[in-house]
């Protein structure tokens, strides 16, 4: 989300059925995106930690169907307003098609892309990315190359002390 060229590039790893990650996309990153990503100075890039299994890889399978159809952003907040939890069976094919429909995209794609497992590998890649960095917990966050404190998931004003000193040291 946002440019790539912005001086500020976040990385997030995060799951689908992580209650923390949840609440980031729910109150935080609204946030980040309407005071740093609309006006150019940061890019928000996501990857993807399979912290619960089948339904993460699933629902992470899901959402870069989506994005292949340039609609990422749109299905990963109805995955994350939808509160699924860890320790339910309850992200299903179905629940991921519908959200599908939801936000318009062309569904025979959808259902092609998701049944063939086409993107299979590029979520294991994406997880594995992240478990060599020592991330212990999720959401993560890393800012320009550096792992952001736990805090930042929680507050909106601790994300933006994080991201304002690193403009001020780009002096932006």
């Amino acid at each position: 989300m946002g440019f790539p060229s912005s001086p500020i590039t976040i990385v997030e790893y995060s799951d689908f059925q992580c209650h923390f990650c949840q609440n980031f996309a729910m109150s935080v990153a609204p946030q980040i995106e309407a005071t740093y990503i609309q006006n150019g100075k940061v890019c928000m890039v996501f990857k993807y930690t399979i912290a619960y299994g089948s339904e993460s890889q699933l629902a992470a399978e899901a959402a870069e169907c989506a994005a292949e159809q340039n609609q990422f952003w749109p299905f990963y907040n109805n995955l994350m307003r939808m509160q699924f939890s860890g320790d339910d069976e309850d992200i299903t094919v179905e629940k991921l098609q519908q959200f599908a429909q939801q936000i318009g995209l062309d569904m025979t794609l959808f259902k092609e892309s998701l049944s063939s497992g086409k993107f299979r590998n590029r979520v294991i890649q994406s997880d594995a990315e992240g478990r060599t960095l020592a991330i212990n917990g999720i959401p993560a966050f890393i800012v320009n190359g550096i792992l952001a404190d736990e805090k930042v998931a929680d507050s909106f004003e601790e994300f933006a002390k994080v991201i304002d000193v690193e403009l001020a040291r780009l002096g932006e």
